[in-house]
């Protein structure tokens, strides 16, 4: 279970902290280029709608 999220350098990146203190650090830009919601991903074929420079 999710305990905290805290945004980190300059809201560059975010910080999951859970239940067992593991702690999961991921960057903005993957998580962009990582997304499914409608604006990055093609519904119908998943394809990237978006270029990540």
């Amino acid at each position: 279970m999710l305990t905290h999220a805290l945004i980190g350098d300059k809201g560059r990146t975010i910080e999951l902290g859970w239940k067992d203190g593991a702690r999961t650090r991921f960057h903005a830009i993957w998580l962009r280029d990582n997304a499914l919601d409608g604006g990055t991903r093609s519904a119908g074929n998943g394809q990237r709608l978006i270029t990540i420079l």
